[in-house]
């Protein structure tokens, strides 16, 4: 039943792509186009994206799919407080760099060391990989059985090209120099930034001045985007909300040119968890993306290692 079903598709889409060998459209006019010559177009360029879907180099793929960023982007990864974005940014990151073998960089403009040190993240990691709880890891309380689990995931870890920076409040110029040698001497082709709010212009505002310096900071990070070739990936908190209402762009109330100037805004949305939950349906919510596919992906979030997967029925 399963080959007959392949044998379907496949026929279909012979079918589709083969219409053209037997159509020749009529040579249109300076002053206007057929809809026969635009229709042959038109199932050219599908053509061409459908071959090409898994090979273009303009995009870096996810296990997330259809989730994929274009390279270029200014994205946006928000979330109300407490929902996991930087879970979710080190959980992409690392099947980023460990599945499609494309070096990653995390920068941080918030966390204190003690947040973003070394075992903290590393921990996170081979949580992420083993499937062990993070906190077994953080305090030691391990079965034997955990052991081989966390030698296997260090030994994927040890070749991932993730890299990690701590800059507290820096100023964007002082990010764009050291973001550039990152990418100069390793080769990043993606960056997640954690705690855009922190930037140093955006601290110093005078609250008059600080949707120009806003404003002024996306549009600097949309060129070096530009400028790069990679996407940039930047993390914001939403308002709380006084129910488990999911969230929208509306909740970036008086700061709308943020998802104005984004390419890409997702959204990450899951109910507050109940005492006896380990893991738990949630969502991703792509409400805007002028490259490609935009609407929802269901996933699963495992509080214990703070790790996200698609949701597969």
């Amino acid at each position: 039943m399963e080959e007959e079903a392949n044998n379907k598709t496949t026929n279909q889409e012979i079918g589709m792509f083969d219409l053209l060998k037997e159509i020749e459209g009529p040579e249109d006019s300076e002053l206007y186009n057929s809809i026969k010559n635009i229709t042959i177009k038109t199932i050219k360029h599908i053509e061409s994206l459908y071959k090409n879907k898994e090979n273009d180099p303009n995009y870096i793929d996810t296990d997330f799919s259809p989730l994929r960023f274009h390279r270029g982007d200014l994205i946006i990864l928000a979330a109300r407080p407490s929902i996991g974005k930087t879970a979710f940014a080190l959980t992409l990151g690392n099947q980023i760099a460990l599945n499609k073998n494309i070096p990653v960089g995390y920068i941080s403009l918030g966390y204190s060391d003690d947040y973003f040190d070394d075992f903290f993240l590393g921990a996170r990691f081979i949580s992420i990989n083993s499937d062990v709880p993070v906190q077994k890891i953080r305090h030691g309380m391990l079965k034997p059985s955990d052991i081989p689990k966390i030698q296997e995931a260090a030994k994927n870890l040890f070749d991932a090209s993730i890299y990690l920076m701590n800059e507290p409040n820096s100023s964007f110029e002082t990010l764009e120099w050291k973001t550039k040698i990152l990418i100069e001497e390793r080769k990043v082709q993606i960056i997640f930034i954690n705690g855009f709010e922190l930037f140093e212009e955006l601290v110093d505002s005078e609250k008059d001045e600080y949707r120009i310096n806003l404003e002024s900071i996306l549009g600097k990070l949309k060129k070096f985007a530009i400028e790069q070739h990679i996407p940039v990936i930047v993390e914001l908190e939403l308002p709380p909300a006084e129910e488990d209402n999911e969230p929208s762009l509306r909740d970036f109330k008086k700061y709308m040119i943020i998802p104005y100037l984004a390419d890409m805004v997702l959204l990450l949305h899951r109910d507050r968890l109940r005492e006896d939950d380990e893991k738990q349906d949630c969502k991703l919510k792509i409400v805007k993306n002028i490259n490609s596919w935009a609407g929802d992906i269901p996933m699963i979030f495992n509080h214990k290692t703070s790790k996200f997967e698609r949701y597969h029925n």
